[in-house]
């Protein structure tokens, strides 16, 4: 007999909901990337990470079961599914988002990958305003500051006549920009991941 799977916790859609319930300021996009940067950084914890969302502190709840029902949602659900990307065999993608087909998508569709990317450095670096990161995160993070500048530049280039001009083209390469930006993502979690086990295994502390 077959043992019960695993409850996955609460679906992104309702942790949308719940953190709308909550007026959270961070957007649901960068809450993932922001988790994704903690599980992958040596900083904190899982509820400081929560607590971040909110600038420092939790709101406030009704009662014990409505914070708990909040904790356990963004913890049992959607940290842990960004955990499995700590492996070079889970890939990790950023928010699924329809092409963009006119200048309003466009600069909407730049401005959420900005987001994301600002919430995976947030994350990773936490408080620290400096890291000692393993040589392929390393180069994944600057990689990463170059394409938050471009997403940055997209956005304001949104409304300009050459958007409109040769707008295809554009969004491709906006397209083609969010696929790379996963694969650094990417590279810079297994790389955190890879070095911070092995300074666990050697005593040291990954900083």
């Amino acid at each position: 007999m077959k043992g019960k799977k695993k409850d996955a916790g609460p679906t992104d859609k309702q942790l949308r909901v719940l953190l709308a319930t909550y007026q959270c300021p961070t957007p649901f996009h960068a809450v993932r990337t922001r988790f994704l940067g903690n599980i992958a950084g040596p900083v904190g914890s899982p509820v400081q990470a929560i607590q971040a969302l909110w600038g420092g502190e939790l709101p406030e709840f009704e009662d014990e079961a409505s914070a708990q029902a909040l904790l356990s949602g963004l913890l049992d659900g959607l940290w842990n599914r960004l955990s499995v990307h700590q492996s070079k065999r889970h890939r990790f993608h950023l928010t699924r988002m329809n092409s963009p087909t006119d200048p309003l998508t466009f600069a909407r569709y730049a401005r959420v990958r900005r987001e994301e990317l600002e919430g995976f450095v947030d994350g990773l670096f936490g408080d620290e305003e400096a890291m000692d990161l393993p040589e392929t995160a390393h180069n994944a993070m600057l990689h990463l500051g170059d394409i938050r500048g471009l997403f940055v530049g997209m956005g304001q280039f949104a409304s300009d006549d050459d958007l409109l001009n040769d707008f295809d083209a554009t969004v491709k390469d906006l397209v083609e920009l969010t696929r790379i930006a996963e694969q650094e993502i990417h590279a810079a979690v297994v790389s955190c991941t890879q070095a911070r086990r092995q300074q666990l295994k050697s005593g040291l502390v990954f900083r």
